[in-house]
C-alpha cells in the first residue's frame, strides 16, 4: 500500500513538474520567438514602405526587395491558376529615352530619297530606321531594325540583413520600375533544426515481479540522435540512446 502511494505521489510531482515546465519555459520561450520574429517582419515592412527605386548612376538602378510576401499575394499579383506556386516576382518596366537629332543619312536614288537614321548611335544603334519616299507620289516606306537589349538584374545582402536589387541597363534607357518581390524563404530557407532538449515522463512495470515505477526523463537531440537520462520511483537511473533511421 505503501509503495502504491508513494509511487502514486511521484507520479503526481513528476507530472507537476512536467506542466511547470512546459507553461513556465517551453512555451514563454515559443512565444518570445514568435513575438521576435513577427517585429522583425513588421520592422521590415516599414523600411520597404519607405524605400524607392534609386538612380545610382547612368546605368545602374537599385530598390529593395520585398521578401516579406506570401504565396497567395504572388499568385495573386500575376493573376494565375492557384496551382501554380510562385517563389519570386519581377515587375520592371523601362523606356529608351526620347530625343531629337538630325537623320544621319540622307540619299536620292531614282525617285526614291532615301532617309537612313540611328539610334542611339550609328556605332552601337538600336533601332536603325530607314524611310524610302517616292518624290513623284511621295508615299513613304518605312523599315525598323532593332538589335539586342541588354538588361541584368542582381541581387545581394547589405548590411542591415536585407536584400536590394540592382538593374544595369544602357546609358539611354530610363528604369521607371523595378520590383522584385519574394517568399521570405527564397533568400534564406528554412534552417535545418539539428538540436533540442528533450523531457518527459513514463510508467514502467516490471513483467517478472509486476512492480510499477514512475520514470522522469530528460536529455538533448543532436540532428538523429537521442540521449536520455532517466530516473524513477524505484531508485533507479538510467541512460538512453535512441537514433532516428
Amino acid at each position: 500500500m505503501k509503495t502504491s502511494v508513494k509511487v502514486i505521489t511521484y507520479g503526481i510531482l513528476a507530472a507537476i513538474i512536467t506542466i511547470i515546465v512546459v507553461f513556465k519555459i517551453v512555451i514563454p520561450m515559443g512565444n518570445m520567438k514568435t513575438e521576435i520574429a513577427d517585429l522583425k517582419v513588421q520592422k521590415t515592412k516599414y523600411i520597404l514602405a519607405q524605400d524607392e527605386l534609386r538612380k545610382v548612376n547612368d546605368t545602374l538602378y537599385t530598390k529593395l526587395v520585398d521578401n516579406t510576401k506570401t504565396e497567395k499575394e504572388l499568385r495573386d499579383s500575376l493573376n494565375i491558376a492557384r496551382k501554380q506556386k510562385p517563389v519570386v516576382v519581377q515587375n520592371i518596366v523601362i523606356h529608351p529615352n526620347d530625343t531629337i537629332s538630325p537623320s544621319t543619312e540622307i540619299s536620292l536614288k531614282d525617285s526614291n530619297l532615301i532617309v537612313q537614321d540611328y539610334y542611339p548611335s550609328k556605332e552601337q544603334w538600336f533601332i536603325n530606321y530607314t524611310a524610302v519616299i517616292n518624290t513623284k507620289t511621295l508615299k513613304p516606306i518605312g523599315e525598323f531594325k532593332f538589335t539586342p537589349l541588354s538588361l541584368q538584374l542582381y541581387v545581394v545582402e547589405d548590411s542591415t540583413g536585407l536584400y536590394r536589387a540592382y538593374m544595369t541597363a544602357p546609358s539611354w534607357v530610363t528604369i521607371d520600375k523595378l520590383d522584385v518581390k519574394t517568399l521570405p524563404t527564397f533568400f534564406t530557407p528554412s534552417k535545418v533544426d539539428n538540436f533540442g532538449w528533450l523531457l518527459g515522463v513514463g510508467v514502467t512495470k516490471n513483467l517478472t515481479t509486476n512492480i510499477k515505477s514512475i520514470e522522469v526523463m530528460g536529455g538533448f537531440r543532436y540532428k538523429k540522435l537521442n540521449i536520455l537520462g532517466s530516473a524513477n520511483t524505484n531508485n533507479e537511473l538510467g541512460v538512453k540512446t535512441l537514433i532516428e533511421f
